[in-house]
């Protein structure tokens, strides 16, 4: 049965470079013995100078048992945009043409909990994406390492993980400067995350997740996430949500000559509309 049901109101411009990363923290639950599921629809739309239409949806299911839990996710978003400068040279094409869709992003991320303790945990994960607001062709990863609980009281429950990552990512080769930059890159990342949760009343509560990846070989590469969630029950079952997304990202792909720069830092903010059942 779906626990969770997200309809965004607004979908910031940015919204699909900030999430290049995926917290999985927002998808765990108290539940030790069930499944739960959660299915998150954005959607975002412009007119004027620019015509600007976002949309994506995200759906994760966690199965637990006694000892263990499976996270799996699929996350995916398209955008279309036409300029002025582009109905002038082109009126006959539409936003909703395929010629003015210029953006896509697909992440499926699969992730194992083993409870070694009360509060330590051992994570096995791995991920695999297309995101084109990044210029990446593919990115695969795998991960393994602990996560410590360090508070779980009735409403405040904070969390560290920690763990080594093999990432190998391919560009795209018409959008960078192969001069300067290898299509292919295998990298040793560190990820390292913090994450706590106030509970507010029955029905509402404040939280965030911080994470850090830089690489092992070259520490000064370093991605950083940071999320804060602010969700404010209505009911018990209707609940309104804000959220800001950070994303920095110190040596991002050097761009061919003909493309736009990437800027390092990301930042998105979003509200919702949250239904649980």
């Amino acid at each position: 049965m779906f626990r969770w049901l997200y309809v965004w109101a607004l979908l910031p411009l940015f919204s699909g470079m900030a999430h290049a990363q995926v917290n999985t923290e927002q998808y765990r639950t108290e539940q030790t013995d069930a499944a739960s599921h959660r299915v998150e629809l954005d959607f975002g739309y412009k007119q004027g100078n620019v015509d600007l239409l976002t949309a994506g949806i995200d759906v994760g299911s966690t199965w637990h048992n006694e000892n263990s839990s499976l996270l799996f996710i699929v996350d995916g978003s398209f955008a279309a945009k036409r300029t002025l400068a582009d109905y002038a040279t082109a009126p006959d094409i539409d936003l909703l043409d395929s010629e003015a869709h210029y953006i896509n992003k697909v992440l499926a991320h699969g992730r194992w909990n083993r409870q070694l303790t009360d509060s330590w945990t051992m994570e096995l994960f791995g991920q695999v994406e297309k995101n084109d607001f990044l210029l990446m062709d593919r990115r695969m990863l795998a991960g393994l390492g602990p996560r410590l609980r360090l508070l779980n009281s009735e409403h405040v429950h904070l969390a560290w993980g920690l763990a080594y990552m093999l990432e190998h990512e391919r560009l795209n080769a018409t959008s960078i400067d192969l001069s300067q930059q290898a299509q292919d890159t295998l990298a040793h990342r560190a990820t390292s995350y913090l994450s706590g949760r106030v509970n507010i009343g029955e029905s509402s509560s404040f939280g965030g997740t911080v994470y850090a990846q830089p690489r092992l070989t070259q520490p000064s590469d370093i991605r950083v996430l940071g999320e804060l969630q602010l969700s404010v029950g209505i009911n018990d079952v209707v609940a309104l949500g804000v959220e800001f997304v950070f994303r920095h990202d110190s040596d991002p792909p050097t761009v061919a000559a003909s493309a736009p720069p990437l800027e390092p830092t990301d930042i998105a903010l979003g509200h919702s509309l949250t239904i649980q059942f």
